[in-house]
């Protein structure tokens, strides 16, 4: 009886050590994730990355691009795609069109060429609309904010949000990384998440793996797995080096798959003219058209010289006419 007594309050401590374990980490990470996921906002915040992309569409299309450019100076973001090339299950391997995407706090633009040796034309040039924004942050946050984002939010958005609900929080080792993973489940405005984020702390808590469903409020559930690879820009600075993702559905014909290698990364001073047409071969057109001059204007001299000649006319026939009358006078019996 002692025994089991002595067995019991054995097996009791250890799952009381293991959960003060779990709560501990789950309070460190709350505690520190804001703090680090900034930190790693800040790196991509100024930037220039150049790598490659292969982007499989859901209906099998696969488009690579050999030259991609990836880049941000505060409220500045750019992303450029050349040497693409489209290929398919059904199509032989084509050169596929280049494309310039850019937005800044006044403007954005989109410019395309259809083969490397063509110009650029531009698609669309105009004041920043939320619109425009949003279609580019799409494609500009899968390669640049990976770090902290998913399926186009933030873990910390999730995390502030009431749905949010921890399930477990662990550690384990992957070769000499520390790995913290975090079930949870998430019911945002158009769909419901449940499954599991892996977060690096040694690299600022830095995703490195997510696995979950997401349930949309309507079509079909997707389950969305990526992995994530970093380099050490310096101390405490770590930036994406390699990503994987795949988002697949119920039809195993019909998934998404990024694969990302960026071979050049520079954090710090990015050149401003990249944001600009001009950098591209294009004059710097105005926003808004120029307003000609009207011929009345008072900053036009034509109309202070047809002005001065108009007064000066008026002023001979003034005195003509005066003239004129004195003599009719001179003359009447």
């Amino acid at each position: 009886m002692v025994r089991v007594i002595l067995l019991l309050a054995i097996l009791s401590a250890h799952d009381g050590a293991q959960a003060g374990t779990t709560e501990d980490l789950e309070a460190r990470w709350r505690r520190e994730y804001p703090r680090a996921a900034a930190e790693l906002e800040t790196a991509t915040q100024s930037f220039l990355a150049k790598g490659v992309v292969t982007w499989r569409v859901g209906h099998g299309e696969t488009v690579t691009t050999n030259e991609l450019t990836v880049a941000s100076s505060g409220d500045k973001k750019l992303v450029v795609r050349e040497g693409r090339t489209l290929e398919s299950a059904k199509l032989p391997k084509e050169v596929y069109e280049s494309d310039v995407r850019c937005q800044t706090p006044d403007y954005g633009f989109v410019l395309r060429k259809q083969s490397p040796t063509d110009p650029y034309i531009i698609v669309s040039y105009a004041e920043k609309s939320e619109s425009d924004a949003a279609d580019f942050f799409l494609i500009y946050d899968v390669y640049a904010r990976i770090s902290t984002m998913y399926m186009q939010k933030t873990l910390l958005q999730r995390m502030q949000s009431p749905s949010f609900v921890v399930k477990e929080v662990k550690s384990s080792r992957e070769g000499a990384s520390e790995v913290v993973r975090i079930d949870y489940t998430y019911d945002g405005e158009k769909a419901t998440e449940s499954g599991a984020v892996y977060l690096d702390p040694n690299r600022n808590w830095a995703i490195r793996k997510v696995d979950i469903t997401k349930s949309a409020k309507g079509p079909v559930p997707v389950d969305f797995k990526s992995v994530v690879d970093y380099e050490q820009i310096r101390a405490g600075v770590f930036f994406v080096k390699r990503m994987d993702f795949f988002a697949r559905t119920p039809r195993p014909d019909v998934y998404e798959h990024v694969h990302l290698e960026l071979s050049q990364i520079t954090v710090g001073d990015v050149p401003s003219k990249i944001f600009k047409l001009t950098a591209y071969g294009l004059p710097d057109i105005p926003l808004k058209p120029v307003r000609e001059s009207s011929t009345f204007s008072f900053r036009n001299p034509l109309f202070w010289g047809a002005f001065i000649t108009a007064v000066v006319s008026f002023t001979l026939l003034m005195v003509m006419r005066a003239r004129t009358g004195k003599t009719s006078m001179s003359i009447v019996p």
